[in-house]
C-alpha cells in the first residue's frame, strides 16, 4: 500500500478509534483530502495551512491559527515527517503559549522530549557539541553501516559498477572507497531537473512532469522546471493545465537540446557490458527511471530509503531499500536534517552545455554554512578511516528505527542551514 493511502489507516488507528475530540487538520494536501472523505463525521473544526488562512478547501473552512484561541481544539499535522517538523517549529511557540496540543499523524504528541533518540543512535559516543562531532558521532556510524550494506548488496547481485548520483552520492562514494570493494565506483552528475527534462519526448511526458509536485505558479514552473526563457513565456497568465497545449512544442525543443547535451556527458561513462547499480539517498526513483531511458539499460537502485509516490512508471524499478531492511518497516524520519550534510557543497545541476559540461544553479549556502557542512564531512570520514572500527560493534549499537525521533532539539548545535530543491522549487530552512 502506498504511503499516501496509509495515512487514512493511521488516522483511523490513532484518532478515530481512540479519542474523537475536536480537531483542526494542518495541511491541504491529498492526504488530508482522503482522510476527510473517509471520516466525514469526525469532529473536524477546520483546516490550517502555512500558505492559506481563509476560504474553503475540501468543503471545510481554512482558518488562521489565531482562531484556535476562541475554540480550543487540538491540531493534527497531516504531512510527511520531513515537513512535519518544519510545520511544528512554525506553530510550536504559539501552541505552547496557549496550551494547544499538537499531534503527528502517527499519534505522537509533538514537543515531547526526544533526546532518547540521540542516546540510542550515539550508543555511548561523544556528545555532539560541534559539526565535527556531529559527523563523527552520528552520521559517521550511520553511513559506515550503510556503506557496508551497499557493498554486500552490490557484490551479492554481481554488480560491476555503482553510479553515486550527485549531489547526495559525494560523501558516500568517498566512504565506499575507504571500506574497500572490487566494485567500481563513479560519481555521476545528475539531478531531477536534468533527468526529467532530458527524457521528455511526447506531450504525455510533459503532462506527467506538470503533475509532479511544484511550489509556485505556472509561469514559475515554465521557468524553473522546463527552463524556458522569459521571451518564451512573456505575457502568459494561464494555469498549469494549459502548459502542454500552449508550450508543448517549445518544451520538447528544449528537452531535445538538453538530451543531446547531457548525452555527451553520459557517453564518457556508459558501458553496456557493465552491470550497474545506482546510489541515491532518499528517492522515489525519478533519476533512476530517467537514466534507464537515457542509457538504454536496466539499473539496480541501492537507496538509503525508497519513497513510494504511486507513479506507475516507477513501479517496475529494481530497488533495494536499506532503511526498510534495517528497521523492519518504512520509517518516516526527518531526512532533510542529513541530506545537505552528505551532499557535495555545490549548487544543484540545472542542465548541461553543448560541450557536455554541467550548468549549475544559484548558490544557497553562505561561507559559514559551507564550512559547517565540510566540517561535518571531515568528522564522518575520520570515523570511517579510524583503525579498529568494528562493523559488528557499530551495527549492534545502531537503532535505525529511532531515526524517526530525531529533531532539532536532539541536534541542538545552533547552525542554520538552507536546502533548495530546484525541481520542486522549494526552500527548506532550519537550525540544527
Amino acid at each position: 500500500m502506498e504511503k499516501i493511502e496509509q495515512s487514512v489507516e493511521m488516522f483511523q488507528r490513532n484518532f478515530v478509534d481512540q479519542n474523537q475530540e475536536s480537531s483542526y487538520l494542518y495541511g491541504l494536501g491529498r492526504q488530508t483530502e482522503l482522510i476527510l472523505e473517509a471520516f466525514p463525521s469526525y469532529p473536524i473544526e477546520g483546516l490550517l495551512d502555512g500558505c492559506q488562512t481563509s476560504g474553503e478547501c475540501f468543503g471545510y473552512s481554512v482558518v488562521p491559527l489565531e482562531n484556535l484561541l476562541q475554540k480550543k481544539a487540538r491540531i493534527i499535522i497531516i504531512a510527511r515527517k520531513a515537513a512535519e517538523k518544519i510545520i511544528y517549529r512554525r506553530i510550536s511557540s504559539f501552541c505552547r503559549k496557549n496550551g494547544i496540543k499538537v499531534y503527528s499523524l502517527d499519534g505522537r504528541e509533538l514537543g515531547m522530549d526526544n533526546r532518547k533518540a540521540q542516546a540510542a543512535l550515539l550508543a555511548g559516543r561523544e556528545d555532539m557539541q560541534s559539526p565535527y562531532a556531529l559527523g563523527h558521532a552520528l552520521l559517521g556510524p550511520i553511513l559506515f553501516e550503510f556503506s557496508h550494506w551497499l557493498k554486500e548488496k552490490a557484490e551479492q547481485m554481481g554488480m560491476e559498477r555503482i553510479f553515486f548520483l550527485a549531489r547526495d552520492g559525494y560523501l558516500l562514494e568517498k566512504m565506499f572507497r575507504t571500506i574497500g570493494s572490487d566494485v567500481d565506483t563513479q560519481y555521476l552528475l545528475a539531478s531531477r531537473s536534468v533527468c526529467v527534462l532530458a527524457t521528455l519526448e511526447t506531450e504525455m511526458d510533459i503532462a506527467e512532469a506538470v503533475s509532479m509536485p511544484f511550489s509556485g505558479s505556472a509561469e514559475s514552473m515554465l521557468r524553473h522546471r522546463f527552463q524556458l526563457s522569459p521571451e518564451d513565456i512573456a505575457g502568459y497568465e494561464g494555469g498549469k493545465e494549459e502548459i502542454v497545449a500552449r508550450f508543448g512544442s517549445r518544451i520538447l525543443e528544449k528537452a531535445s537540446e538538453t538530451r543531446e547535451n547531457y548525452s555527451r556527458y553520459l557517453d564518457t561513462f556508459h558501458s553496456t557490458s557493465k552491470k550497474t547499480a545506482i546510489f541515491d539517498f532518499v528517492s522515489s526513483g525519478t533519476c533512476q527511471m530517467c537514466l534507464e531511458k537515457l542509457l538504454g539499460t536496466r539499473l539496480q537502485g541501492l537507496y538509503f530509503e525508497q519513497v513510494r509516490d504511486g507513479v506507475r512508471s516507477k513501479q517496475g524499478l529494481f530497488v533495494s531499500d536499506f532503511l526498510q531492511e534495517k528497521s523492519g518497516q518504512g520509517t518516516e524520519w526527518n531526512y532533510f536534517y542529513f541530506e545537505p550534510l552528505i551532499k557535495q557543497a555545490v549548487p544543484t545541476i540545472l542542465n548541461f552545455d553543448k560541450n557536455g559540461h554541467p550548468v549549475y544553479g544559484m548558490e544557497h549556502l553562505d561561507m559559514n554554512q559551507k564550512e559547517f557542512v565540510l566540517e561535518v564531512q571531515r568528522g564522518v570520514m575520520a570515523f570511517a578511516e579510524e583503525s579498529g572500527v568494528s562493523r559488528r560493534e557499530v551495527s549492534e549499537k545502531m537503532d535505525f528505527a529511532a531515526l524517526q525521533f530525531l529533531d532539532d532539539e536532539c541536534l541542538g548545535i545552533g547552525q542554520r542551514l538552507v536546502n533548495y530543491d530546484a525541481f520542486t522549487n522549494r526552500v527548506i530552512e532550519w537550525s540544527m
